[in-house]
């Protein structure tokens, strides 16, 4: 899975130095105000494995897309026969389903440049039957095909890198019980735009 990991990141590296040599050619008054975005990628939830992620993302844009609020919901299979022991979850199951739900807030310094623009916010971790709290915070870029073509300019392209970061329980070797450790499960996305 490692491999798969430096792949998707090189696979960002390129579209993010891709973006950075776009000619802005969109005007203020054709911003869309609204988006619908469609993410696949993975989820690594505390650096012990990783799973396909599938995400359906809203997005409302202010300000000529410089600010923006997003909500979204992802659906992934986590592979848990390393995982169980480590957080104390009893049982056979080899994969687990797991939900996540996000609330954000972005930033865009140079909408339709190259530069990443910046994501916080909160999130819901519905994961190995309990749910958790965590915080949100990463980066990443959309590049409208309107850049390149007229015909699809309700489409474009996007990336994300975020990082959940939240305090899971992990069961102690030394006596077993259960304490709460900070953890950062990245999540990697490459999805479609459908702006509206």
């Amino acid at each position: 899975m490692d491999n798969a990991i430096r792949n998707l990141i090189s696979i960002a590296g390129c579209l993010f130095l891709f973006a950075a040599m776009l000619p802005s050619t969109a005007e203020a008054g054709n911003f869309h105000k609204n988006s619908l975005n469609f993410n696949n990628g993975i989820y690594s939830p505390g650096g012990f494995d990783a799973g396909y992620f599938m995400e359906v993302r809203y997005t409302r844009f202010f300000g000529n897309w410089r600010y923006f609020m997003e909500v979204s919901g992802g659906v992934s299979n986590l592979d848990i026969r390393e995982d169980q022991s480590l957080m104390g979850v009893s049982g056979d199951l080899e994969k687990e389903q797991f939900f996540t739900y996000e609330f954000l807030l972005g930033y865009d310094a140079v909408p339709l440049r190259g530069f990443p623009f910046i994501i916080a916010g909160v999130a819901g971790v519905d994961q190995i039957d309990f749910v958790q709290f965590a915080y949100v915070l990463g980066f990443g870029k959309q590049v409208p095909m309107a850049v390149f073509t007229k015909r699809l300019s309700r489409l474009g392209l996007r990336y994300d890198i975020r990082n959940h970061i939240m305090n899971e329980p992990i069961k102690s070797k030394q006596n077993g019980s259960q304490e709460a450790v900070v953890t950062n499960n990245l999540i990697i996305t490459l999805g479609l735009n459908l702006y509206f």
